[in-house]
């Protein structure tokens, strides 16, 4: 790992670090296809999200997340979380209270949250958690292999 304080490097390799001069001395981290802000708040948390998903929380803050905009495709639960894990970056099923978060966050979160099951990460010995359908606080478990919609999350 190298750390500079200068313009960001031409050239940068995955997990690099830069203070970077032109950007009011910001810390940022390569990713692999690009340069991203490293915390950007008080908290240090996500200060933004990419196209197809939706900030929760305070921006910068240390409980700020992206959640999916949209509901992916219906899928069994293992199908959903390789949904996530294929995403760029790299997400998972959103916990049960993350979904929940951004449920409650209305008309400045995701989109059409209600009204049907949507899988979240959460098990109960061989079902998996579902939430939403009649409300913020609605959930049931199902059996793993029925396919149901979902959310991605990280952080």
């Amino acid at each position: 790992m190298r750390v500079t304080a200068s313009a960001l490097p031409g050239t940068p390799a995955t997990g690099d670090i830069a203070v970077d001069s032109g950007d009011a001395n910001k810390l940022k981290w390569y990713n692999g296809s690009g340069w991203q802000e490293a915390g950007g708040g008080s908290g240090g948390g996500r200060t933004s999200c990419p196209a197809g998903f939706t900030l929760i929380g305070t921006s910068g803050s240390a409980e700020a997340f992206c959640i999916s905009s949209n509901q992916e495709t219906s899928a069994t639960w293992l199908g959903a979380n390789q949904t996530c894990r294929g995403k760029t970056p790299k997400a998972r099923l959103c916990s049960a209270s993350e979904w929940a978060a951004a449920c409650v966050d209305g008309a400045s979160g995701p989109n059409n949250m209600t009204g049907h099951w949507e899988w979240v990460a959460d098990l109960s010995g061989s079902a998996g958690q579902v939430m939403g359908n009649a409300g913020c606080d609605s959930f049931a478990y199902y059996f793993v292999v029925a396919s149901y919609g979902s959310r991605c999350c990280f952080r």
